[in-house]
């Protein structure tokens, strides 16, 4: 109904409500329900009510999910609430919470950085008084405190300090738990699972989405709402894309904007229809949809509302980033350009950094005009990885590519260790299983000097003990005070290191140049995640010299793989250089090719390389278990004759990667595109 209309229902159903009285007192008009909708009316008379309920189909006035920061049983308080006995515990109560919906107007209009300081002494307020507080008024004062330590959590993660968010958020949940609050437990376990997305732990942020949808009945629409975005966004970044969008679909039966009359900062009233179609576009994103994801974006993007600082710059970075898979620089760099002056002024450190990273991805195409400007305007201030930082993860990566080839079952990993001023005082990788680990090596190279200086390293640290230390444990010891990851470790036992590394205080920085880094790992996750060896097919085209080139290109590819498939032998890619304890050589092959590269998973290879044709026929009947293709071609070949050789691959999913000169003529590489940053579980920018 528009407001008019709903004016007149409820002014017809006082008529039949009360037909022996006059109501005509009572009755309302189109402004007063805007009013209410703005939370201006914050308890209407019980008359009022009542005809509400009847018009809206409500049972209970909780059911019309209006707001009172404070009422009594039988008081009918049109307009604003009384305020409690000045000196009083109640006035104290009131007041605090009155001043949490002041708090988070200050984060719209000031940032987050103003209102945490806010929020933060008004939390220490609150945990003192909650030693004086009279029994009966305890759990109302701890449910204040649970509601100041999760904004404030929100607060530090728009700040991008992730160890104080996560503090934060597990203070909100104690206090929620003690006086068993279903909203505020409800909500911290929301936050938490935002912020094991924002780390890229998709699997953990998937348990919390659920824990908190344990309390579903017992919540506030909007919160419905945005209890199920969350639980899409999360099932996205695992590759369930069907079941996100129905959940998205769920929403909006209880989008914020369907349900007016609760103020804006109410929990989950910034969980519009708009806000939930920005996060469809998000996950169809996710799901390599970015066409579709634009069409959404573009819609809903104009509903978002300007005040709403953070939320709309948050999306138009997740539609940069759709351009940006789609291979648009000049529109992901153009859409970031409009975003960063509004993330600034939202004081969002984490839509900065993330614009930041966004700006090392299309730093290589600087000729378009669109993708220098916005380079231009982003300085390095802003970013959360500085320019040390960013040469140094590019110094791991090429180290990292050392272990290529030896490292399996392990990944490939590199790191460097720089010191308070930003001075590289220490490099290594990890060579293979059962000897240390990259960061291990890097922190010996550095010695004392490490303590209070940085670990840049290409994979999340492990977490856990095996035939080495946890890498974690080293990085706390040596007294590391930040550590900046790549690529979250989607294979991480637990908790995962950034987590860890947070709770002990250690500033964690994550997804830095990580399609960067995917040219070195890309092969070992896309192995991890399918549990069969990346397979490489290398082959000669037929011609004169096509014996001689096939030798030729064996050699320059077996380096980079754990086992090489010939025509009658299997041997490892560099014989000898895998730990033997760790690693064998599997079986002779058979017909049944996806049961062959399981048993190689299984006896320690993650990445497996075809020669020449003598397997021609399992393999092109097998195309879903081939990765790559390199052929060999001589500089004269006939006309049409490498087309005719691939002409079965295009339709499988193969796209032309790369061409380059060797021996006896070209090298043209085909492949499926590689696991992507988002496919290798990192995380999309969060909005809330």
């Amino acid at each position: 109904m528009s407001r008019r209309e709903l004016a007149d229902a409820v002014n017809a159903a006082l008529d039949r409500i009360y037909p022996s009285r006059d109501v005509t007192a009572q009755y309302v008009d189109s402004r007063w329900v805007g009013k209410l909708e703005r939370g201006e009316h914050r308890w209407p008379s019980e008359a009022r009510r009542t005809a509400l309920r009847q018009v809206l189909g409500a049972v209970t006035d909780a059911d019309l999910d209006l707001y009172s920061p404070r009422r009594s049983d039988g008081v009918d308080a049109e307009g604003p609430v009384v305020v409690p006995e000045p000196g009083s515990w109640d006035e104290a109560i009131y007041l605090l919470r009155e001043q949490w919906h002041l708090l988070v107007q200050n984060d719209k209009m000031f940032g987050p950085e103003y209102a945490l300081m806010g929020v933060t002494r008004q939390l220490a307020t609150i945990e003192d008084t909650l030693y004086g507080v009279p029994e009966a008024l305890r759990p109302a004062v701890i449910r204040l405190a649970a509601q100041y330590a999760e904004s404030a959590a929100w607060l530090h993660q728009s700040l991008n300090d992730h160890a104080a968010g996560h503090r934060r958020t597990r203070q909100a949940l104690a206090w929620a738990d003690e006086i068993a609050d279903p909203t505020m437990t409800a909500w911290a376990t929301y936050r938490s699972s935002q912020q094991w997305l924002s780390t890229g732990h998709a699997a953990q942020a998937i348990g919390q989405a659920e824990a908190a949808l344990l309390h579903d009945t017992k919540l506030p629409r909007p919160m419905h709402a945005a209890l199920r975005v969350q639980h899409a966004h999360a099932l996205a970044a695992t590759g369930e894309h069907q079941s996100a969008m129905r959940l998205l679909d769920a929403a909006h039966r209880w989008a914020a904007d369907r349900y007016p009359g609760k103020p804006e900062g109410e929990h989950g009233s910034y969980c519009t229809s708009a806000y939930i179609e920005v996060h469809r576009g998000a996950c169809l994103r996710l799901a390599q949809k970015p066409q579709e994801a634009f069409k959404v974006l573009d819609q809903a993007l104009p509903a978002i509302s300007r005040r709403h600082r953070q939320d709309f710059a948050s999306a138009l970075l997740i539609k940069a980033m759709a351009h940006a898979a789609a291979r648009q620089p000049d529109q992901a760099a153009a859409a970031a350009h409009h975003a960063l002056p509004i993330a600034r002024r939202a004081g969002s450190r984490r839509v900065l950094h993330q614009l930041a990273q966004l700006g090392a991805t299309v730093s290589g195409h600087q000729q378009l005009p669109a993708v220098r400007d916005f380079l231009h305007d982003l300085p390095g201030g802003h970013l959360m990885a500085s320019d040390v930082e960013l040469a140094a993860m590019r110094q791991a990566i090429i180290l990292s590519s050392i272990g290529i080839g030896t490292t399996s079952p392990n990944p490939p990993v590199g790191c460097v260790i720089l010191d308070r001023h930003g001075a590289t005082i220490g490099a290594g990788y990890h060579r293979r299983k059962g000897e240390a680990h990259a960061e291990v090596n890097a922190l010996r190279a550095a010695g004392s000097a490490a303590r209070g200086g940085t670990a840049v390293v290409t994979l999340e640290p492990c977490n856990h003990v095996g035939v080495t230390p946890a890498c974690r444990q080293e990085l706390i010891d040596a007294g590391i005070a930040r550590v900046v990851i790549s690529v979250v470790d989607p294979t991480s036992r637990g908790d995962g290191g950034a987590a860890v590394l947070t709770a002990h205080g250690i500033d964690v920085e994550t997804n830095v140049l990580p399609d960067e880094t995917l040219t070195v790992l890309g092969p070992w996750l896309t192995a991890t995640r399918r549990h069969r060896p990346y397979l490489t097919w290398a082959y000669a085209l037929d011609g004169q010299d096509s014996h001689v080139a096939h030798e030729q290109l064996t050699a320059e590819l077996r380096s980079a793989a754990d086992l090489v498939l010939g025509e009658k032998t299997i041997e490892e890619g560099r014989p000898g250089s895998h730990a033997p304890q760790h690693f064998t050589l599997p079986g002779e092959p058979a017909d049944d090719l996806q049961r062959w590269l399981s048993a190689c998973y299984a006896t320690g290879s993650r990445t497996a390389l075809v020669t020449g044709g003598h397997h021609r026929a399992v393999l092109r009947d097998n195309l879903d278990c081939v990765d790559e293709v390199v052929v060999a071609v001589e500089k004269t070949p006939l006309a049409g004759g490498f087309a005719a050789a691939t002409a079965d691959l295009a339709p499988a999913g193969f796209e032309l990667a790369d061409i380059w000169p060797g021996g006896t003529g070209v090298r043209i590489r085909i492949r499926r595109p590689r696991i992507s940053s988002a496919r290798a579980g990192i995380a999309e920018p969060g909005m809330r």
